[in-house]
């Protein structure tokens, strides 16, 4: 309907003034007509528009509400003074994709009857629930009745970007009667603005074939952008280096796929771990495309593994010291069985079991391990036939020097016949990751067991009344706190054992730090024959003169004392008490030497006993036995004399057995005999197993040796001369 120059036009702007250059060049992007249809009239090219439509809070006129003689017209409109959010009309506008519309003006004739809503809102919302609305204009007024009013927003420069849609509500509100209508007239309502094709370079990665130690790996790419796409390179994330095939791609047309071959370059000097890996693909217009992490794994095979026939059915960790079996404090003692099955048809031969400890570098550090078991780090279980299975343990000691941390353990075995490159298994489902169980290497931080002792050594480990014994350990602090004064302790009460050691240098936390210490002492004249328990502790945390701290347990060391006076028994259950001594001065290489021992009945009754020695043989003959069988009443002591002959190589500490026997009980009792070297001969050249020299000296073989002392001797001598001489004459007056 053409408007009446009498009713005048009031022209809202309801942004920026309008500029005549941008509205001319503005494009309609979306027009509605609403002369008996609600659709869209016209829309530009790559715009989607929707029909012309009513909220639910209103009631259109007409059939459709667009086909009244105004144009689009609805009633039941809010009396309130704020609009609802059910009382509007609505157009919605589409981008698609790779397209971008910018709308810039807005325009549409609008009136109502003498009751509809005497004003409105215009916003607008790209959520279908019209969530966060942003206005275009608020609280624009409709008067006088009769007229249509000319509604313009210019300079909106509002953005549709590709796949979104936006929704645009007019809201009528202060409506004086339900019966009132509010009224877009025909012809009129004009969205206006721009579309623009919007590049966007897209990568896609349709399928990843992961490589492996021997076979490359398969990446197919694919532009899924709408341009072409130059100068396609490949890179990949973290410590591996990967080779692609072809190394890069000139270009790549819209939809078009190539395929690349991707192998690992570097697998051979990858250390122990597993390797985190992506791979991306971009290309010069700024598309890019990347896999999902996939996993490099240099596992403990040299090569991965191999042949399929060989499986590590167990892994047992067993730690024997103060940690549990995943966390190890240093010293602790740890037992590894494993368990390997030929599940093959065929015998493999030479089969290898090994043992690796990697460091966060993946360092393998097994060589700084302590073995006990007699093939250490390699065990050869030797040949499995088909179907067999074969198990041993591993048995080492975590050393102090070791750095505290996490720690990858791992089991793999393979055959030595075959090669390791052709049969070789390193994964179990029994260790934490399946290739390694997880470890971790702690200082103790138990206060009480800071200190700790290792190598420990007794010389000797038998000894007799009277000699003397060397007891030397390695005194480490494997606690997480630096030590600079500890203070070393040895005790035993029977033996009158009380001796200390002060250690006055820093043993550090960490750093393996450790001092070697020597106590010496005499086993006591009057010792029983037994074991006793010699008792290391220390005293640490040194402060102001104070050692605040102990150990909480001593460490036992045990010393077999023998030949000496038997230890009191009891008389059920033995047949006789075995004593011996020397009788011969001094035992020398060459010489017969004398002992005497004596066996005393513990019996209830008279008997018969035999006497027997052994174990001489290497270092002495047995030249007599003043008596061999003797009769013994209860109580009774019978001596009996021994003569040997030392031989010339029997220098040194040798032990021989008395056994002595009473119908089918037998009673046994070792003898210590020191040999000496003959005068005049070096006894650290004589037998093996010398011992050392005599720490005492010759005067004749010194002053030989040294001229200086020749002449101080004869001065020595002159003087005594004088002072005979003097004395005599005084003595003459």
């Amino acid at each position: 309907m053409k408007v009446s120059k009498l009713a005048g036009i009031f022209i809202i702007l309801a942004s920026l003034a309008v500029v005549s250059a941008s509205v001319a060049s503005a494009e309609v992007l979306a027009s509605w007509d609403l002369d008996g249809s609600c659709a869209a009239s016209t829309t530009a090219p790559h715009v989607s528009a929707s029909d012309f439509a009513f909220g639910s809070g209103v009631s259109f006129e007409g059939t459709n509400g667009c086909d009244t003689s105004f144009g689009a017209a609805a009633s039941d409109w809010t009396s309130d003074t704020s609009r609802d959010q059910n009382d509007y009309f609505e157009v919605t506008i589409s981008a698609p994709q790779d397209y971008n519309i910018t709308i810039d003006r807005v325009e549409f004739n609008i009136s109502r009857s003498a009751t509809g809503p005497a004003k409105f809102d215009v916003a607008w919302s790209k959520d279908a629930a019209f969530s966060n609305p942003q206005d275009i204009a608020t609280s624009q007024t409709i008067d006088p009745p009769t007229n249509e009013t000319q509604f313009i927003a210019n300079s909106l420069a509002i953005s549709v970007n590709p796949g979104e849609t936006l929704h645009l509500r007019i809201f009528g509100y202060e409506s004086s009667s339900n019966a009132g209508t509010l009224r877009i007239m025909k012809d009129t309502f004009k969205l206006f603005g721009s579309v623009s094709f919007v590049q966007s370079p897209q990568l896609t990665i349709d399928q990843f074939d992961e490589p492996t130690s021997t076979e490359p790996g398969r990446l197919v790419i694919r532009n899924s952008g709408n341009v072409d796409l130059t100068s396609l390179t490949f890179s990949n994330s973290g410590s591996v280096d990967l080779d692609f095939s072809p190394t890069s791609i000139s270009s790549l047309a819209v939809g078009q796929s190539a395929e690349v071959n991707v192998s690992i370059a570097n697998f051979n000097s990858l250390r122990f771990g597993v390797y985190p890996t992506t791979i991306t693909v971009s290309s010069a217009e700024g598309a890019s495309a990347t896999t999902d992490s996939f996993d490099v794994t240099r596992s403990f095979c040299r090569d991965g593994p191999q042949g399929g026939n060989l499986t590590i059915e167990r892994v047992r960790i067993d730690n024997n010291g103060e940690g549990d079996d995943n966390s190890w404090f240093l010293l602790d003692e740890i037992e590894i069985e494993v368990r390997v099955k030929n599940n093959g048809n065929d015998d493999i031969d030479d089969v290898v079991l090994e043992m690796g400890l990697f460091d966060d570098s993946g360092s393998n550090i097994v060589s700084d391990l302590d073995f006990s078991n007699t093939d250490e780090e390699q065990i050869d279980l030797g040949n499995l036939n088909d179907g067999e299975s074969e198990k041993d343990t591993f048995i080492f000691r975590v050393e102090p020097d070791i750095a505290s941390g996490h720690y990858k353990l791992a089991i793999k075995a393979y055959s030595d016949d075959l090669g390791e490159g052709v049969e070789c298994v390193d994964f179990s489902d029994d260790l934490s990751d399946r290739i390694f169980e997880d470890v971790r290497i702690e200082t103790q931080d138990d206060e009480g067991k800071y200190i700790a002792f290792d190598n420990i050594a007794l010389t000797p480990e038998q000894a007799t009344c009277g000699e003397s014994v060397q007891l030397t350990t390695e005194v480490f602090n494997i606690g997480d706190k630096d030590q600079d004064q500890v203070k070393v302790l040895l005790k035993n009460a029977d033996l009158g054992i009380d001796e200390s050691y002060e250690i006055r240098k820093d043993l550090n936390s960490g750093e393996g730090d450790s001092e070697v210490v020597t106590f010496t002492f005499n086993v006591p004249e009057d010792a029983e024959d037994g074991s006793y328990a010699l008792l290391l502790t220390a005293e640490y945390d040194y402060k102001n003169g104070v050692y605040r701290e102990r150990s909480d347990s001593a460490t036992p060391v045990t010393l077999q004392v023998i030949g000496c006076a038997p230890a009191p028994q009891q008389a059920s259950g033995r047949a006789a008490a075995i004593g011996a001594s020397l009788a011969t001065p001094e035992v020398v290489a060459g010489e017969d030497f004398t002992v005497n021992v004596r066996v005393t009945s513990l019996l209830d009754s008279e008997e018969t006993f035999t006497l027997d020695v052994s174990g001489f043989e290497q270092w002495a003959t047995l030249k007599s036995i003043s008596q061999s069988s003797f009769e013994l009443s209860p109580g009774e002591t019978k001596e009996v004399t021994l003569i040997f002959t030392a031989k010339d190589s029997a220098v040194g500490r040798n032990t021989f057995s008395v056994h002595v026997n009473a119908g089918e009980q037998e009673e046994s009792r070792d003898v210590i005999v020191n040999v000496a070297a003959p005068v005049g001969q070096n006894q650290t050249q004589v037998g093996q197993g010398a011992v050392p020299p005599a720490t005492g000296f010759s005067t004749l073989a010194l002053l030989k040796s040294n001229t200086a002392l020749w002449a101080i001797a004869i001065v020595n001598i002159v003087l005594i001369i004088l002072i005979i001489v003097v004395a005599v004459r005084l003595a003459r007056r």
